[in-house]
């Protein structure tokens, strides 16, 4: 029931390879991810996506899945709702350039006179029209941010969609982005680093992106890519499947793309080349109250979107390899390292979150894996008293990180807090009994909040062999509270671990770069206890 915007409180990203992008193509980027996703919802819908397992035996429930695609997120003035569309046969995506949008569909008439899924290579050149369409006819002041109110205060939204878009123009051309399968945005502009790929993902310039939608794609003009997600119809767990799914698939069985970067077929006879309707451009009627409004959310979006601290940290040195090797989970090496960065930045201890996955239960999402402990702390005094030796902060290190692998797995099967909290807060209001603990608990912040994504979850690759070229650096979101750091990490193989450190600007308190810095510093020293203490092999 929060109003506040989804745009950074909300919603995360994903990040393309670090190394290797296999086009420097925008419009066969997207060419070929719209196919990988195409197939991807076809397994979805006829109910053919293998299971993930837990360990290669126990399936995980895979409810979410129903989801990803053709899914909007619709706002109201008190409670946002979740919009779920039947499969549609005839299926389209709405695309966006420049805030021009449009209608991309995915059936064509072939040579034959049937119906069938348009082709990478067609498909690319649909792309190839937007782009010089959007150049051509960019959208008038006004109508080139209509998306921001999909970022904005979520009553705001609500109200204006309720007075701007029921009726005419503005309500079908609406309908058309809701319905869509799903969202590709292409991007005019080039990040200059990960850091701006990683902003202009999670939040763009706050008026491009249509934050309603359950999954966007967003492609670069030099061929790099990322997405965005929603967050309250599934977990990032899903989405990172997908993503991994998707970009894999680009290169299976020779890949989509020829020699020149465009899609295998672009100019080639022996593929079929047949002349396809150019994608529809929407039409809103922007009357100068809307266009009022639509400043309005640009000017609040601004404020959030500059307000957000996000810097990627990249490790490849060392990674789980080494942790490996000293018998300790690296998740939990991870989380103390976090635990003793916080303390060391802001000079105390932080209550912190970390995500943990529930899907051995139908329809389960996540539990509260809660890091802060009496071993936690324990840990990281020792490892800020000059008087302890490596011998007693590996003993204390080894203590927190079975407690922490202990709660993980508790978690995992239910023996959680939180969420049994939760259930007998809404017990609470449903009965109409006042409970002061519940409601205490249920608002102390989390003053850091963190996530792992995995990096594998197919078999269709393997980022510690023959694709170490292609991993990715996973994705992040916004800090939960107003003094705190979110921070996503993935260990992407062996040797590369990479962090999401979010923050805000307008909190004196914290700053991302120094966090980093702090949790670098926190890998090394923990690294070097345990070779000093005979742990494991010093690799110097």
């Amino acid at each position: 029931r929060g109003r506040s915007p989804i745009m950074v409180n909300s919603n995360y990203y994903i990040l393309d390879g670090v190394y290797h992008s296999p086009t420097h193509r925008q419009a066969a980027r997207a060419a070929s991810l719209l196919s990988e996703s195409d197939k991807f919802k076809h397994l979805i819908d006829w109910e053919e996506l293998e299971p993930v397992t837990l360990q290669k035996t126990i399936p995980w429930c895979m409810k979410q899945y129903e989801r990803v695609f053709d899914t909007t997120r619709i706002p109201g003035k008190e409670c946002d709702q979740i919009k779920h569309y039947d499969h549609d046969p005839q299926r389209y995506i709405a695309v966006s350039r420049k805030g021009v949008w449009y209608k991309l569909n995915m059936l064509v008439k072939g040579k034959t006179g049937g119906w069938r899924t348009a082709l990478p290579h067609e498909l690319e050149k649909q792309f190839e029209f937007i782009i010089q369409d959007s150049d051509a006819n960019p959208a008038p002041e006004g109508e080139n941010a209509i998306a921001a109110m999909t970022g904005w205060h979520r009553g705001r939204w609500a109200e204006a969609r309720e007075s701007h878009f029921w009726e005419g123009v503005n309500r079908a051309s609406l309908q058309i982005v809701e319905k869509a399968f799903m969202h590709i945005h292409l991007d005019d502009k080039i990040p200059k680093d990960i850091n701006e790929q990683a902003k202009m993902l999670i939040h763009g310039d706050g008026k491009s992106l249509w934050f309603d939608k359950s999954v966007t794609l967003v492609t670069f003009p030099n061929g790099k890519c990322g997405l965005m997600a929603e967050h309250s119809y599934a977990d990032a767990l899903t989405v990172a499947h997908y993503w991994e799914w998707m970009t894999t698939g680009e290169r299976l069985n020779g890949g989509y793309y020829g020699a020149d970067g465009h899609c295998k077929g672009y100019a080639d006879a022996s593929y079929e080349q047949v002349n396809v309707p150019p994608p529809m451009r929407l039409v809103w009627n922007v009357e100068s109250e809307l266009k009022k409004t639509i400043t309005e959310a640009c000017v609040a979006n601004k404020e959030l979107c500059d307000d957000l601290d996000l810097v990627v940290l990249w490790q490849k040195e060392w990674g789980k390899g080494f942790m490996k090797k000293a018998k300790i989970s690296p998740d939990a090496f991870a989380q103390l390292a976090l635990q003793l960065a916080y303390k060391r930045n802001a000079g105390k201890r932080a209550l912190t979150y970390e995500a943990s996955v529930t899907r051995l239960f139908v329809q389960g999402r996540t539990e509260t894996v809660r890091v802060l402990s009496v071993e936690s702390a324990n840990f990281v005094d020792a490892m800020m008293d000059p008087k302890t030796t490596p011998q007693e902060r590996v003993e204390k290190l080894r203590k927190a990180a079975d407690k922490h692998a202990d709660t993980y797995k508790a978690c995992m099967v239910g023996n959680g807090i939180d969420r049994h909290l939760f259930g007998l807060y809404v017990c609470s209001v449903g009965l109409g009994v006042d409970s002061d603990f519940l409601k205490s608990a249920l608002k102390m912040p989390w003053t850091l909040s963190t996530s792992q994504t995995p990096q594998k979850q197919t078999d269709r690759w393997n980022p510690e062999g023959p694709d170490r070229h292609v991993i990715s650096p996973g994705g992040g979101f916004g800090p939960v509270a107003e003094d705190g750091y979110g921070v996503s990490y993935m260990f992407a193989n062996d040797d590369n671990f990479f962090a999401h450190i979010s923050s805000k600007k307008s909190c004196a308190e914290t700053s991302s770069e120094k966090f980093k810095g702090d949790i670098l510093q926190a890998f090394e020293d923990i690294k070097t206890a345990l070779e000093a203490a005979g742990a494991v092999k010093s690799s110097k």
